[in-house]
């Protein structure tokens, strides 16, 4: 898509048994139209201000950040070509976005086990 990319947000249902991730399900809750494609390396303040941007002074993205239940944690893909994103989470008075670390890639790769999550 251009410059861009399509970001899509996942809310990714887990458990923790004998320090292990089970994953349970998850389900997509919308996709997020970013102007600038994330590249390695690309500075992620310039993200996380794009995409607060984005998802809150948009009328047609409002819906979306109005799916987004306060303090959950999300996890944000790019489905095609398949890159990791990081995760985001809405609290009050602020918004959460930060890369996917460890432990987030894995609960990632669980649900997508078919993919690479650099792990």
């Amino acid at each position: 898509m251009g410059i861009g990319q399509i970001i899509s947000i996942y809310d990714i249902n887990y458990k923790i048994e004998n320090h292990k991730v089970c994953f349970i399900d998850k389900e997509k809750i919308g996709d997020l139209y970013y102007g600038i494609r994330v590249y390695p390396g690309y500075g992620f303040k310039v993200l996380e201000e794009s995409l607060i941007d984005s998802l809150f002074h948009y009328p047609d993205k409002i819906d979306l950040a109005e799916k987004l239940a306060l303090d959950k944690k999300y996890y944000m893909v790019e489905e095609d070509p398949w890159q990791i994103i990081g995760v985001i989470s809405l609290h009050k008075g602020y918004t959460f976005i930060d890369c996917a670390e460890h432990d987030d890639r894995v609960i990632i790769s669980c649900a997508f086990p078919d993919k690479e999550c650099h792990i």
